[in-house]
C-alpha cells in the first residue's frame, strides 16, 4: 500500500522514458527546474531511491547544472538540473524516486517519480486482446438487438468475465460504457451510446437536434477583427496558433465542425491565426506537445474508462471513471499495439470500441504526460461524448495551463454538437468581442441536447479573451514562449550562467543550430500610432574573434510582412569584438564564450507603421552562421528581453547598463 506522501516543494521534477521492457536496459533522463544564485553556487541536488513510504533507499546521484551532455544537461548555468541511468530489470518490478536538495537547513523534496518493468505483450497477447475486444462489440450488438440493452449487458458481463483474457470487468453506473481490464493489466472497453452520437458511432441521430445557424457567418469574406482595449495578459489566450482535430471525420459527416471553425480563423486578417487542421490518420500522437497551442479543438468519439486496482495502475486513482478521448489509431493496424503498449501499460491510454471498430483512447494523464510545457492560457473545446461527464480530463488540461475548457456531461448528436459550435466560435471568434463567459459571455449555459439530454459544459476562466491582434510578453515574465514562434533551442530561461534578466525573472535565448539558424519571432498587427521598438540584447559566442577564417556569426533582427523586409540590428561577431567581456556562460560547443553585455536598442519605425497601416508584421531575432554557412561547429547565442513596441506619448526607457 503506498501512504500519501507530503506535498512536494519541487513542483516540476521529471523522467523520462518512465516504462522499460523486462530484460531490456534503457537510459532514463531524471529533471528538475530549480533557480539558484550563480553568485553563491549550485544548490548540491540528489537523486534518491525511495520505498512506498518515502523511505530512502538509496542515493542514485547527483543531477547537474553544468552543461554536462551525458548528463542529459543542455546549458550550464539555466538552473535546469539533470542527471542520466542506465536501469534495466529481470523481473517486472516499480521502482520510486524523489528529488531533493537542501536550502535554508530544511529538505526540499519533488513527488515520487515512478519507472516501472514490464514484460512485452507476446503475439498470442496481442491476438487474444484484440479478439476479445472485437468479440465482444459484436457480441454486444447481437445481444442488443435481441434481448435489449440491459439484458445485453448483463449476458456480455458475465461471459467477459469468463474469458481468461480478461482479469475483470464492469459496467458504470449510467451504462453508457463497459470498461474491462485485459491480463497483461491493459485497459479496455466498449461504448454503449447509440449510432450518431459522438461516443456510439458514425451517422446522424435519430431525430435532428442541430441548432440554427446562419451559413452567412461563415463566409469566406476575411474578418477585421476590431482592436480592443488591453486587457491583462492573463485575461487572454496567450497565442495565435490554433490546433484542430477531425479524427472521426468520416463518421461524423455532414456534422463535423471542424474545417469550418477552421476556414473561419484562417479568414482571419488581423490577428491572423496559424491555424493546423488534421482530418485524416489522425492518431493519439497529435495530442503531443500541447503547450504550443493557444487553441485546441478536438471533435472526437468520447468515453468513460473504470480503472482498476492493479500494480500497473500507480499512476490511477483506483475505482475511479475517467473521460477517453478516442484517436484513430486502429488496433488491427500493423505495429500500431507494439508502438503503443508503454503507453497501455503505463495506463496512459486505453482501448475502445464503438460498434465494430476499436482504437486507443487517451486519458487524463497522456495529456499530462506529453504536455510538459505550460500551456499559453489555451481555450480548450473537446466537441466529444462525456468530455465533461466528471473533471478529470478538464482537470488535466487546466492543470497544464488551460485557462477555459469546453465539453458534454453526457452522449451528444453529432448534429446537436454541429451547431452548438459554430455558433459559440462564431461569437467569440467574430466581429463582436466576447469573452468566454459571463453575462455577455459566448458561452450560453443551460444549452441541452434534446435528443440525449447532454449538457454543453464550461470550467475555468469566464473572463478569457481571444488572442490580442498587439505585440504580447515581450519581456517574457509568463515564463514561456507564449506568443512566440521559435526554431531550434530558443527557449525562456531565469538565468543562464551568471548572466540574469534586465528586469523581472525570466528572459528569451535565441541560438543556432549546427545545420540551420535559430529564430525567434511574434506576428502582431502594427498600428500607425506607434513610433518605436525597444529591446535589450546581448550576444555570446565561443568564436574568436582573431580566428574567424570561416565568417563571424551573425546576428539580425528585422520588420517583416506583406512587401516589408526593414533590418532593424544588423551586426556580426566581428563587429562585436570591441564589447566582449568574460562569462561563465558553457555554450554546447568546445570553446570559452565570451558575451557582449546588455545593450539597448531603440529603433524608430515611424514610417513603417504609416507604411503596413494596421497590416500584420513579424518581428524576428535571428542567429545565422557566418556567409555561406561558413562556422557550423562553433556556438553562437543571443538573449533577450524587455521587447516593447512604443506608441505616441509612450515614455521611452533608459539604457540598459552593460553587465554581463
Amino acid at each position: 500500500e503506498v501512504v500519501e506522501e507530503e506535498q512536494a516543494d519541487i513542483k516540476n521534477a521529471r523522467l523520462a522514458p518512465d516504462v522499460i521492457f523486462v530484460g531490456e536496459s534503457e537510459e532514463v533522463t531524471f529533471g528538475a527546474r530549480i533557480p539558484y544564485d550563480v553568485s553563491s553556487g549550485a544548490p548540491q541536488v540528489s537523486l534518491q531511491r525511495i520505498d512506498t513510504l518515502g523511505n530512502v533507499l538509496s542515493v542514485e546521484g547527483a543531477l547537474v547544472d553544468n552543461g554536462d551532455a551525458a548528463q542529459g544537461d543542455l546549458r550550464s548555468g539555466d538552473g535546469l538540473f539533470s542527471f542520466r541511468r542506465v536501469y534495466a530489470a529481470e523481473n517486472a518490478e516499480q521502482l520510486r524516486f524523489r528529488v531533493s536538495y537542501q536550502q535554508g537547513g530544511n529538505e526540499l523534496k519533488s513527488e515520487a517519480l515512478q519507472l516501472g518493468f514490464y514484460h512485452q505483450l507476446t503475439d498470442a497477447q496481442i491476438e487474444s486482446i484484440k479478439a476479445t475486444q472485437h468479440g465482444a462489440a459484436e457480441r454486444y450488438q447481437s445481444l442488443l438487438a435481441s434481448a435489449g440493452k440491459d439484458q445485453a449487458i448483463e449476458t456480455l458481463l458475465v461471459e467477459l468475465r469468463q474469458n481468461p483474457t480478461v482479469l475483470q470487468a464492469t459496467v458504470n453506473a449510467s451504462h453508457s460504457s463497459i470498461s474491462m481490464l485485459y491480463a497483461p493489466g491493459i485497459l479496455g472497453g466498449l461504448s454503449l451510446d447509440p449510432p450518431g452520437t459522438r461516443g456510439g458511432g458514425g451517422g446522424t441521430s435519430s431525430a435532428s437536434a442541430m441548432v440554427n445557424h446562419p451559413a452567412s457567418s461563415f463566409s469566406s469574406v476575411p474578418l477585421q477583427l476590431p482592436v480592443e482595449e488591453d486587457d491583462e495578459e492573463d485575461d487572454r489566450i496567450g497565442n495565435k496558433r490554433a490546433l484542430i482535430l477531425s479524427p472521426f471525420r468520416d463518421q461524423f459527416a455532414p456534422w463535423d465542425e471542424g474545417e469550418m471553425v477552421s476556414q473561419m480563423l484562417g479568414n482571419s486578417e488581423c490577428p491572423t491565426y496559424n491555424v493546423e487542421y488534421y482530418s485524416e490518420n489522425v492518431g493519439v500522437n497529435y495530442l503531443w506537445n500541447l503547450d504550443s497551442y493557444g487553441l485546441i479543438v478536438i471533435v472526437t468519439h468520447g468515453d468513460m474508462q473504470e480503472t482498476f486496482v492493479h500494480p500497473a495502475f500507480h499512476r490511477l486513482p483506483p475505482n475511479s471513471e475517467l473521460v477517453a478521448l478516442s484517436m484513430r489509431d486502429d488496433i488491427d493496424a500493423a505495429g500500431v499495439f507494439r508502438l503503443h503498449q508503454k503507453d497501455l501499460f503505463a495506463g496512459r491510454l486505453t482501448i475502445r470500441g464503438t460498434n465494430a471498430e476499436a482504437f486507443f483512447a487517451a486519458l487524463p494523464n497522456y495529456i499530462e504526460y506529453y504536455t510538459a510545457g505550460e500551456m499559453p492560457n489555451s481555450m480548450v473545446y473537446v466537441a466529444a461524448c462525456h468530455s465533461l461527464n466528471n473533471s478529470s480530463m478538464a482537470d488535466a488540461f487546466l492543470g497544464r495551463g488551460t485557462q477555459t475548457y469546453f465539453g458534454y456531461s453526457k452522449a451528444v448528436a453529432s448534429d446537436f454538437a454541429f451547431g452548438i459550435a459554430l455558433n459559440f466560435m462564431d461569437s467569440f471568434f467574430g466581429p463582436t468581442p466576447h469573452t468566454t463567459g459571463g453575462p455577455e459571455g459566448a458561452f450560453t449555459p443551460g444549452q441541452i441536447d434534446p435528443t440525449t439530454g447532454a449538457e454543453f459544459m464550461m470550467r475555468g476562466s469566464q473572463t478569457l479573451n481571444r488572442p490580442s491582434a498587439e505585440f504580447t510578453n515581450g519581456d517574457f515574465e509568463k515564463g514561456s514562449l507564449n506568443s512566440w514562434g521559435f526554431a531550434f533551442d530558443s527557449r525562456v530561461l531565469g538565468q543562464l550562467g551568471n548572466i540574469t534578466p534586465t528586469t523581472g525573472d525570466y528572459m528569451a535565448m535565441v541560438s543556432k543550430s549546427d545545420t540551420w539558424f535559430g529564430w525567434l519571432q511574434q506576428e502582431f498587427c502594427l498600428d500607425t500610432d506607434v513610433t518605436h521598438i525597444e529591446f535589450d540584447w546581448n550576444l555570446i559566442t565561443e568564436q574568436q574573434c582573431d580566428q574567424l577564417s570561416a565568417g563571424p556569426d551573425q546576428l539580425w533582427i528585422r520588420l517583416t510582412g506583406d512587401d516589408l523586409y526593414h533590418q532593424l540590428i544588423t551586426t556580426d561577431v566581428l563587429q562585436q569584438c570591441g564589447k566582449f567581456g568574460p562569462t561563465t556562460v558553457d555554450l554546447p560547443s568546445d570553446g570559452v564564450a565570451k558575451a557582449t553585455g546588455w545593450q539597448h536598442a531603440l529603433i524608430d519605425i515611424t514610417e513603417v507603421a504609416r507604411q503596413m497601416n494596421g497590416k500584420k508584421v513579424q518581428l524576428v531575432f535571428e542567429v545565422r552562421h557566418a556567409v555561406n554557412y561558413g562556422d557550423v561547429e562553433i556556438d553562437s547565442a543571443v538573449l533577450i528581453d524587455n521587447v516593447r513596441v512604443v506608441r505616441e506619448n509612450d515614455s521611452l526607457r533608459h539604457s540598459t547598463t552593460n553587465k554581463h
